[in-house]
């Protein structure tokens, strides 16, 4: 290959021209007509000055007038026959033919005629570009960058003497697109506007040119480095010669040379016409590989350094910045004194000659870095002159009310940026050999690591920044004034006469001039420097030596404290000013801060734009009273014209037709843009589910212009996906798991999810004999264990926008070890939200359940036997809540949902409110009722009730980072026949980690059963059995917590309270009560007149994630009876 290509590169051509090489290089590209004017020096009229005018003329060039024959000529009133010529009237008749608007440019020319002179304006005709259509005809290009390349936007201008050239320059993109022979043409059309026109943009590409071979030769690469090369290089035989792309191929190949330690490597192309095949040459200069080498680095290895560097990633690879960058590293970890610099050695060749693969003549180069660390240094202490503690221990608004706390924001900004602040570190080697490493006999030396301690550096540039935010901090208290810093080092020369590897510290001059300086009316004066000799900087070549730490002194200067006392708005017209100082929200009598003054900026801004001033400016000045402690804040607007939608216009929408998503559009042609329509548009174009995102803006977006174009920007989903997954288990047996989703039926964003489980297990592979005995009875199709869902969204059902309809299919057949479940059912669904945090839903569902035990009477009789075995029955009750045998169930769901939280998974501040009641109807079929009547049991129960429900949870943000967050719930089955029971899977169920949390899941027994088990806790466990004398039997009339084991209630009172309390990073813990319980009849606690309440309390750890915080929390049962457990643990994702 690499022969190959120095041949194409060098051969002759022979004489027959056979191996001649063409090079294809496409033309340039014209250049656009400079929109910016040029000043000439106009012509000299002094020949002509003070003759009579005899005529004026407007004309255009014929060539211009051809392309818009509507173009009118104005007359001249200014200038006219029988005036003396002077300059003004010359300009003041050029002025007013561009003042028209029809005309980009105007010149004047003079022509002397018998006793006077004539005068001819030629103008330049312009147009305002009013639409574009853009033509390609399946071209595989993108007409808006086409469009972007020729500057033609619409309201954008065109003037007749550019339009010719547009013509080549549209030829020539397309030719670097690698289409050598397109047809093009740009026209305009007139509108019934005359300055406006329609420009169409027509354009044939042709055939393009196709790379059929391609050839990359390198010089200084192994062979290695050239097949990576070759896989690495993106256009391949039989892609299009586009040159954009292979700029991009170019770069993106010397990019990954570079990265690979060629620092100085380099690619070009050309492509050639070769023996009539079109060649792509690609010529890679790896030039010299650099190697680091690291001369003095005591603390950290070379695998380190290399890892700060980062040359693979890194793009300046320059020498001084390659220093920086270490220096940073080592100042960062505690080595202020550090001094780092690089020499180059090399380019001599590879040990070996020029083996290895590397061609001859090539060689390494060698970056050599010289460290001398130093010492580490530490702050010793900070102190914070001039601060009066008086003067800020009442702040409230997040300044510092101590020294304390000043020390605590710089300490965030250096946990924050400086190593040392994790969570885990490395152990300590002496810990180690007391624990792990003695038991073990590996005791030993080991190099202990370097104790990173953040607040112990002094890294200059983190202060600075920490400093300075200290600063704003007080500012935004009324402080406009304040002061903090700079920072001053204090350090102590070693004496010269010091111990070997001990410092003797020389005492440092005493403190010279006053630093709390202020003028007289209290505002801080620039701090003094420091004394000569206060600040010890090593200078090893002359012997200066420096104590290993600094202290540091930050002056907290405040000055006067301003508080507002008046609002004024300059240039509001369309607004009341009333009405701005409301959406302002500022507060006269506060104390001006700069932080909410810009807030109310942007309200003001915001108000505007509600408006349709989409181009509105506000800026804000502080006006203060002589003493600085009072300010007027004088808000200056420019308000600009009222955009008005003129046109909108659709893009990205390659599948989605147009008629769904304009439905859903809330602005409207020939209104006010106002910004709350432009948030509403993209809410309801994006619950379409068809676009990951949309965007609404205005066309040309920095043109202010009363008529605007909008433009609704979309990118589609994928339209569809499917997953099709074989497996096997020796619970289940074979298994296979399909999945087939479509998000955009039909082109109306109609969406459709199918999944499908399958699991079948033969006979012979069933370990269990109890499952085995249990299945033998069972035919195939009962053998199949099914879990089905199909699901279809519906965006548009006949009532608006704001209303979508949905119908989810369920058929469910699993198959367990003593029991087995069906379950078919059918869920259509309307939702109707009129507000980003407010909906309303409903639900109509029909399901058919059957549930078979296999060899226990009921569910309850086999849950109570599992119960009494020490089963753990939790999961197993979650599956069996449905009523023995077949049965059929209806239900009508009415479910209102407020949502004002700014985080639905770990909410800091907002409110929730769930409110939804159900009514229930469910029987049970002829079948189980003839079983049970011949079993002698009473008939099943059927179900007539409502099922209510309400939460109200609530978020406070406190400082610091805490958060209050409080959840109530509260529940209430209503019986609606004396006979109806509540269907199973409908009951209130309490422990958890949503409920109380002192319980595992479902464990909580309500207070009724509580009750019984008090009331018979001194009746005998067992009874002599009448059957059997001599032997006994369970108490049938002692209740115990085993007796009911699906333990749901009809009454619920939930409430829960927790203290979020940030740790570092990612962690926080928590401190929490939940408060609550739980009553099988409704009507016990009221007959009782008591409502006791169980407690849990605890403790927890979250953990920020992608996918949500993880929760894992323990909580104690502080109401815990005899039976129940202390205390339970619970794991979660996402917090209530």
């Amino acid at each position: 290959m690499l022969t190959l290509a120095f041949l194409l590169g060098a051969l002759p051509a022979r004489a027959d021209g056979a191996d001649e090489v063409f090079v294809l290089t496409p033309p340039p590209v014209p250049a656009l007509t400079n929109p910016t004017p040029v000043l000439e020096r106009g012509p000299d009229l002094s020949p002509y000055l003070n003759q009579v005018v005899l005529g004026v003329d407007v004309v255009i060039p014929p060539e211009q007038r051809a392309l818009w024959p509507d173009v009118k000529v104005p007359s001249i009133g200014v200038l006219k026959a029988g005036d003396i010529l002077t300059h003004e009237l010359v300009r003041g008749a050029m002025q007013e033919v561009l003042a028209t608007g029809a005309f980009a440019d105007a010149r004047a020319e003079l022509k002397p005629e018998g006793a006077g002179v004539r005068v001819t304006i030629v103008v330049t005709p312009r147009k305002v570009i009013d639409n574009i259509r853009a033509d390609l005809h399946g071209a595989p290009l993108d007409p808006d960058e086409l469009l972007r390349d020729l500057d033609l936007t619409t309201d954008g201008e065109l003037v007749a003497s550019d339009l010719p050239g547009l013509d080549a320059r549209l030829e020539a993109l397309i030719q670097r697109h690698g289409f050598p022979a397109p047809r093009v043409a740009i026209t305009t059309r007139g509108t019934n506007d005359p300055l406006r026109v329609v420009v169409d943009v027509s354009a044939s590409v042709g055939a393009p040119r196709r790379i059929e071979r391609r050839v990359i030769y390198a010089t200084g690469a192994t062979k290695e480095e050239i097949e990576d090369a070759e896989r690495f290089y993106s256009m391949k035989t039989g892609m299009r010669a586009d040159e954009h792309l292979l700029a991009a191929a170019d770069a993106a190949l010397e990019a990954r040379i570079r990265s690979r330690r060629h620092h100085r490597a380099s690619v070009s192309h050309d492509v050639v016409l070769h023996r009539g095949i079109v060649t792509l040459r690609v010529r890679a200069d790896f030039g010299t590989r650099y190697e680091t080498r690291y001369e003095g680095n005591d603390h950290y290895d070379r695998s380190t350094l290399d890892g700060v560097l980062d040359l693979e990633e890194e793009t300046d690879r320059t020498p001084n910045h390659l220093v920086q960058k270490l220096t940073d590293f080592y100042v960062k970890h505690g080595f202020l004194d550090v001094d780092v610099k690089v020499e180059l050695r090399g380019a001599s060749e590879p040990a070996g000659g020029t083996g290895g693969g590397r061609l001859p003549g090539d060689g390494l180069t060698y970056l050599v870095f010289h460290i001398e660390e130093g010492g580490r240094v530490q702050v010793a202490a900070r102190s914070y002159p001039c601060l009066r503690e008086a003067d800020v221990k009442k702040l409230t608004e997040g300044g510092p009310t101590s020294a304390r706390a000043i020390g605590s924001e710089i300490d965030s900004y250096l946990e924050e940026e400086l190593p040392g602040a994790d969570l885990i570190a490395p152990p300590k080697p002496g810990a180690l050999d007391q624990t792990i490493a003695k038991p073990l006999g590996a005791t030993g030396a080991r190099p202990a690591p370097l104790d990173l301690e953040p607040r112990s550096a002094y890294v200059p540039e983190t202060y600075e920044r920490a400093v300075q935010h200290v600063q704003e901090l007080y500012r935004s208290e009324g402080f406009l004034s304040a002061e903090v810093g700079p920072v001053q080092v204090i350090r102590r020369r070693c004496h010269p006469r010091s111990p070997p590897g001990e410092c003797v510290p020389i005492p440092v001059p005493a403190e010279g001039a006053d630093i709390c300086t202020y003028d007289a009316i209290g505002l801080p004066l620039p701090v003094p420097p420091l004394e000569q000799g206060t600040t010890c900087v090593p200078d090893p070549a002359h012997g200066i030596e420096c104590e290993a730490r600094v202290w540091l002194r930050i002056p907290v200067k405040l000055g006067p404290r301003t508080e507002l006392w008046d609002v004024t708005f300059a240039g509001a017209e369309a607004i009341a000013p009333a009405r701005l100082a409301e959406a302002a929200g500022v507060k006269l009598g506060e104390y001006a801060s700069r932080v909410k003054l810009e807030e109310a900026r942007r309200r003001v801004v915001d108000a505007y734009k509600e408006e349709g001033y989409a181009f509105a400016d506000v800026k804000y000045s502080l006006e203060q009273s002589p003493d600085h402690t009072r300010a007027r804040v004088r808000f200056a607007v420019s308000e600009g014209e009222q955009v008005i939608v003129r046109d909108i216009v659709l893009r990205g929408n390659v599948f989605t037709r147009d008629s769904v998503i304009r439905k859903r559009i809330a602005l409207e042609e020939g209104q006010p843009y106002h910004a709350s329509l432009v948030r509403k548009t993209e809410e309801r174009i994006a619950t379409l589910g068809a676009f990951s995102t949309v965007s609404v803006a205005l066309e040309n977006p920095y043109v202010p212009q009363r008529n605007k174009t909008v433009i609704i920007t979309m990118v589609e989903r994928p339209r569809q996906y499917s997953e099709i997954a074989p497996g096997f288990s020796t619970g289940e047996g074979f298994r296979l798991r399909a999945e087939y989703g479509h998000t955009n039926l039909w082109g109306n964003a109609v969406q459709l999810t199918l999944r499908l489980q399958l699991a079948y297990i033969p006979t012979p592979l069933i370990i269990d004999p109890v499952a085995r005995s249990n299945y033998r009875n069972l035919n195939d199709i009962a053998r199949l264990g099914v879990r089905a869902t199909a699901g279809v969204v519906f965006p548009e059902i006949g009532l608006g926008p704001l209303v979508r309809g949905g119908m989810d299919t369920i058929l469910v057949h699993d198959l367990q070890r003593d029991f087995y479940l069906t379950k078919i059912a059918a869920i259509p669904s309307v939702n109707y939200r009129p507000a980003s945090d407010l909906q309303f839903s409903f639900f109509q569902s029909f399901e058919f359940n059957n549930s078979r035990i296999f060899r226990s009477g009921s569910a309850n009789d086999y849950l109570r036997a599992l119960l009494g075995q020490g089963r753990n029955i939790t999961d197993l009750v979650r599956q069996l809540l449905v009523p023995d045998g077949e049965t059929y169930a209806f239900s009508q769901r009415l479910l209102a949902t407020w949502d004002r939280r700014d985080n639905a998974f770990n909410a800091t501040r907002g409110t929730y409110v769930v409110s939804g009641i159900e009514h229930v109807d469910a029987f049970p079929t002829d079948a189980n009722k003839e079983r049970a009547r011949l079993r002698g049991n009473s008939p099943p129960p059927e179900s007539h009730f409502f099922k209510l429900t309400q939460t109200f949870g609530g978020y406070i943000p406190l400082p610091k980072g805490l958060r209050i967050a409080a959840l109530t719930r509260a529940g209430v089955n209503l019986q609606l026949t004396g006979s109806s029971q509540t269907y199973p899977d409908r009951l209130f169920f309490m422990g958890g980690v949503d409920t109380m949390r002192g319980w595992t899941l479902n464990s909580f027994i309500p207070q009724d059963n509580v009750d019984r088990i008090y009331a018979s806790k001194d009746l005998p466990d067992s009874v002599e059995d009448p059957n059997n004398p001599g032997q006994t039997i369970p108490n049938a009339n002692k209740f115990t917590a085993a007796t009911q084991p699906i333990r749901g209630g009809n009454l619920m009172i939930n409430e829960r309270l927790e203290l979020r309390i940030p740790i570092r990073g990612p962690f926080e813990t928590v401190i929490f009560g939940d408060i609550g319980n739980l009553w099988i009849d409704p009507s016990y606690p009221f007959r009782r007149g008591a409502f006791p309440m169980r407690v849990a309390v605890g403790s927890g750890l979250r953990v920020q994630t992608p996918v949500g915080p993880l929760a894992i929390d323990y909580g104690f049962n502080v109401t815990r009876q005899p039976y129940e457990d202390i205390g339970a643990i619970n794991f979660a994702i996402g917090l209530f």
